[in-house]
């Protein structure tokens, strides 16, 4: 995703405004040698003469110009987050450029991209923006000293679409938070701040699963009162949910992994504690951002305790969370963690 900035190459940006007042950017056209016919007196009548065959030689033929060097956009409208991709094409080969997206009514101030063509003078690139305001927007690239022709644009049709979150926890406890509806393939910081804006925790980076969600698990740490979780793509702010946290109390259900490292394709040995004796109990793995990895019933004895075994083979490298549910129910009961090496 490109950077939003306004360009300090003077050079470019006045011949980046030039291109917007109608100029066609084209390459020197290269002229050949040709055979000129003279005009004047005439010339006597031919003598017929013998003159050997010249000897052959070897001749360069220049390459035929290539293609009008364009650009396409696809798709080409969407909200702000939108990946537009731009493709180039018949540009200079093997050369390195930019793709630059000007800001509507803005002629210097634009979003730039690097670029580099391949040997057949082509490239793509994505740019994607949560901020950029609704509006038309012109796209031109420049490689080597070559510009496009045409003047494709984006239209950013509304702002970024801001996804829903919902708190879920059982007596202020180990609080679970769904989101719906965010961006895919985008880092998302997500952090629990208090009313004033102070950071209280952290999860660590996540991306949302390919349908746009993602699920999210706290502890029992959280203070009382009410907070905020915040979710951002870098420095744009897509969601702030408030919710109240009420105090986690008494002893409370709770599940802890045997190791706090497990090796990738070994089992995953786990321990329950202060459930409801001879209650029937699932326990999933799942990755950071909610994803099921695997799971396993298991059963309260008569002291309300439990302890089992999960397959780790096919676990991604990373921290999971350990999640307890009644069988048959989304609820979460309590919720452990470990890390898969």
């Amino acid at each position: 995703m490109g950077k939003g900035f306004l360009s300090t190459d003077m050079s470019r940006r006045d011949a980046l405004k030039t291109g917007l007042k109608g100029s066609v950017y084209a390459a020197p056209i290269v002229l050949g040698a040709t055979g000129v016919q003279s005009v004047g007196a005439a010339s006597p009548p031919p003598t017929a003469t013998t003159t050997a065959a010249p000897t052959p030689t070897s001749t360069t033929t220049a390459a035929p110009v290539p293609g009008t060097p364009s650009l396409t956009v696809t798709p080409s409208s969407g909200p702000a987050g939108t990946p537009f991709t731009v493709t180039l094409a018949n540009f200079p080969a093997s050369t390195t450029g930019t793709v630059n997206i000007l800001s509507p009514g803005v002629s210097d101030s634009f979003f730039e991209l690097p670029v580099t063509t391949d040997a057949n003078g082509s490239a793509t690139v994505v740019f994607r923006n949560f901020s950029a305001p609704p509006g038309s927007y012109q796209v031109n690239a420049f490689v080597g000293n070559t510009g496009n022709t045409n003047k494709p644009t984006i239209q950013i049709t509304a702002p970024a679409l801001l996804g829903a979150v919902t708190v879920t926890s059982v007596a202020g406890c180990n609080p679970v938070f769904s989101g719906s509806g965010f961006p895919t393939g985008v880092d998302l910081n997500v952090i629990i701040t208090s009313p004033s804006g102070t950071t209280i925790t952290g999860f660590n980076t996540i991306q949302t699963r390919p349908d746009g969600t993602f699920q999210l698990f706290g502890g029992n740490s959280l203070p009382a009162g009410s907070l905020n979780l915040v979710v951002s793509a870098g420095p744009n702010v897509l969601n702030k949910t408030t919710f109240a946290q009420t105090a986690c109390v008494g002893n409370q259900p709770s599940i802890n992994a045997n190791q706090f490292q497990v090796v990738a394709g070994t089992p995953l040995a786990f321990t329950g504690f202060q459930f409801s004796p001879g209650s029937t109990l699932t326990v999933s793995a799942r990755s950071n951002n909610g994803t099921l990895l695997g799971s396993t019933p298991v059963t309260a004895d008569g002291t309300g305790q439990f302890s089992g075994t999960l397959s780790t083979t096919g676990f991604p490298v990373g921290d999971i969370n350990l999640v307890v549910t009644a069988t048959g129910s989304n609820t979460v009961l309590a919720v452990g963690s470990t890390s898969i090496v």
